[in-house]
């Protein structure tokens, strides 16, 4: 038993209830001994109270730009009249509008110039909400004054590039040193740091940060769960890094770092059996080529092996043993593969493309046969 952990438990249970909503709830500890086994009963009597409610909720955003955004969607709003003053809300409040902003080119914009000020009345449950989207900060201030009319800014993509290197910061004289190869594919610039191991199609084919259009932040989501699938790539870091501003907008460059997985892998597997005295064994062998044709396509092989001597009478049986082998080859396109369908809808999809052999000898007591087959599959 510690005291100070019993007074931390209801100092939080405390805390928990006001951020909930319920603003006079008290908390208190009974304890109650008992020496014979050296133990203690630890008892928290809850009083909640009466909570506190949203009745109204005002907006005070003087950007104009930032203020269309954010009241064209205010039905998706976690604050509401007639719910409870939950702190968490507002927190999640706050997330919500920075998403937005950012998924519109506000780059720069944080949910720190996001405040609440709540108006109480005395004994009263009703709680007045007003939501302050406030003016960015200029360089040198910590803070900035009310009365200020600076607007935030959006931001647009000038450059991708992808770097074959996973170092981030790297000043990009550096990189143009450290670089063996510059490749540049549609809309995207590959440098090249060592061995040339994918080709610039496959980035290309994953990338949704599109330059000369507006900073979103979805698209650079996407982009990273698209790289992803690339089992090449072992990591993926994407900086955005100011690139000036050009007549009255502001650009970004796009670094995405990559990393390198292994290309090659071998797995072997042995297992064996007892059932009833017959004793049995099994061998496993796998192939991994990850970077088949420099497209991050997996290529993999698996051979298997499988024996059991039987014992017993076998009149009439044609063999008298188990044994199976099997051999399985297959190809995963890191994409949605099919016919006749746009490079657009491919895209969307988050689909891998596998198609697979396989072939597969058996020999049991009853008889011999042979499985094969071909498989294409979505996944």
């Amino acid at each position: 038993y510690s005291q100070e952990l019993t007074e931390a438990s209801r100092s939080q249970l405390t805390k928990a209830l006001i951020n909930k909503g319920y603003m006079d709830a008290e908390v208190e500890v009974d304890t109650t001994m008992r020496p014979d086994k050296k133990k203690i009963d630890v008892t928290y009597n809850v009083t909640t109270g009466t909570p506190h409610r949203i009745t109204s909720v005002a907006y005070n955003i003087p950007d104009t730009a930032i203020s269309r955004l954010v009241m064209s969607d205010t039905i998706a709003s976690t604050i509401k009249p007639g719910t409870l003053f939950d702190r968490n809300n507002l927190d999640a409040e706050r997330t919500r509008i920075t998403e937005r902003l950012r998924n519109r080119g506000y780059y720069a914009f944080t949910k720190e110039y996001i405040t609440f000020y709540a108006d109480t009345a005395e004994n009263s449950y009703d709680v007045d909400i007003s939501i302050n989207v406030r003016h960015p900060r200029r360089p040198n201030q910590a803070t900035i004054a009310v009365a200020d009319t600076a607007s935030h800014t959006k931001y647009y993509i000038r450059n991708v590039y992808f770097v074959t290197a996973s170092d981030q910061g790297i000043p990009a004289d550096e990189l143009r040193k450290m670089a063996t190869d510059t490749v540049t594919y549609k809309d995207i610039n590959v440098i090249y740091v060592g061995d040339r191991y994918i080709k610039p199609e496959a980035l290309e084919e994953k990338n949704f940060i599109t330059p000369g259009k507006l900073y979103r932040s979805f698209e650079v989501d996407r982009t990273y769960e698209a790289l992803s699938q690339l089992g090449i790539l072992k990591s993926i870091n994407i900086e955005m890094k100011p690139a000036g501003r050009i007549g009255s907008d502001e650009w970004l460059d796009a670094f995405v770092y990559l990393s390198r997985n292994k290309k090659q892998g071998v797995t072997l597997e042995l297992g064996g059996t007892n059932s009833e005295g017959d004793l049995g064994f099994g061998v496993g062998l796998t192939y991994l080529h990850r970077n088949l044709a420099k497209m991050s396509n997996l290529f993999t092989a698996k051979l298997r092996t499988n024996y059991e001597s039987l014992s017993g009478n076998f009149s009439g049986l044609i063999n008298d043993r188990y044994t199976e082998h099997g051999a399985e080859v297959g190809i995963t396109f890191p994409k949605f593969e099919f016919p006749f369908v746009s490079r657009n809808f491919k895209r969307r999809l988050k689909a891998s493309t596998e198609f697979a052999l396989s072939f597969n000898y058996q020999e049991r007591p009853e008889y011999t046969r042979i499985i094969a087959g071909a498989a294409w599959k979505y996944k």
